[in-house]
Parts: structure tokens; C-alpha cells; sequence
């Protein structure tokens, strides 16, 4: 039966070629439930446990800016957090979901808070290396995602206060009278 299958094939390359080609195989990622109940290396702690240190630290710095305004509470903040680190820095990469537009205000934000959150991003790296964690530790890593999950899940206050300016301003009618034409 082999012998008639080898001659079969030998005659048509074509199918062949077909029968012999392997399947692609998937790597999949990891469950987020599973991953986040998943103990870290070395240590007793799972990523649950680092996922809310880690966000509770991002929203005490959220909190602290007062041009930064979160719209959404504790426990949601939560959920979207570790579905973003989830999403971006645990391989194979997903991309999350922004929920913005880049703007003139995103463009003032980014240059106003990069820093902050690339030092941010620094302590999330330290602080999970000390747990034993290899998150935030790829070669592409950076604060970057960081940068716009803040910034989808806040409302930034215009940096543009024109017409607050005005208000403020003394008026032009009442200066030239003061000084007596």
C-alpha cells in the first residue's frame, strides 16, 4: 500500500508538495485570568498582586497631577490597567485599545509628563526585577504605551487659558482714565 502511495505522489508533485507542507503553528498567548494568578519566579507573590501595586502607584501619580483629571474609579482603573500591561508587555504583543485623538492638547500632555512617566516606567522595572518578574524587561520595551494609557483614561486641562487671560486682565478704557486724559 505504501509502495502504490509513493508511486501515486512521484507522479504528482504537486500533490505532493501539498501533503508535505507542515501546519503553522501558533504560539499562543497566555490567558490574562491565568497569567495574573500565575506566581512570579522566586517568590510567593503572583502577578495579581504586582498588578495592584503597580497601578495603585500609577494612580496615587495620576491623582497628584492637577492637570490630570481620571474619569474612571478605582476598581475600573484596575481592570483597564492590567488589561493594558496585559495587552502591550506581555508577549506575543496585542495592541490596546486607545480610546483618544491625538491632538495639539495630547501633543502638550506628552511633552509635559513624558518624563515623569519614563521615570515611572524606570520604577516599574526596577521594582518588578525585584520580584523576580521579567515584565517590562523585553529589549522593546518602553514608557511610551505608558504615555497614552494615561492619557486615554484621563481628561487633560487645556494648557490654553486664553480666556481666562482676559477676564483677568484690567480694562484699557478704565487705565486711561486713571491717568487722568
Amino acid at each position: 500500500m505504501f509502495i502504490l502511495y509513493f508511486f501515486y505522489f512521484k507522479n504528482n508533485k504537486e500533490l505532493l508538495m501539498e501533503k508535505m507542507t507542515l501546519p503553522i503553528i501558533v504560539v499562543n498567548k497566555i490567558s490574562k485570568d491565568k497569567w495574573l494568578s500565575k506566581n512570579i519566579n522566586y517568590s510567593s507573590f503572583d502577578n495579581k498582586y504586582l498588578m495592584l501595586i503597580l497601578s495603585n502607584y500609577m494612580k496615587i501619580w495620576i491623582d497628584s497631577n492637577l492637570d490630570l483629571d481620571r474619569f474612571v474609579d478605582d476598581e475600573i482603573f484596575y481592570d483597564k490597567f492590567t488589561e493594558f500591561i496585559y495587552s502591550e508587555y506581555i508577549t506575543p504583543l496585542q495592541t490596546y485599545p486607545y480610546d483618544y485623538i491625538q491632538d495639539e492638547y495630547y501633543e502638550h500632555y506628552n511633552m509635559t509628563y513624558s518624563d515623569d512617566i519614563n521615570d515611572i516606567f524606570i520604577y516599574f522595572k526596577d521594582y518588578t526585577q525585584k520580584f523576580g518578574s521579567q515584565l517590562f524587561h523585553g529589549k522593546s520595551d518602553t514608557s511610551y504605551p505608558i504615555v497614552q494609557f494615561v492619557y486615554d483614561i484621563c481628561d487633560y486641562r487645556d494648557p490654553y487659558n486664553d480666556d481666562g487671560d482676559l477676564e483677568d486682565a484690567p480694562d484699557i478704557d478704565d487705565m486711561i482714565m486713571d491717568d487722568g486724559f
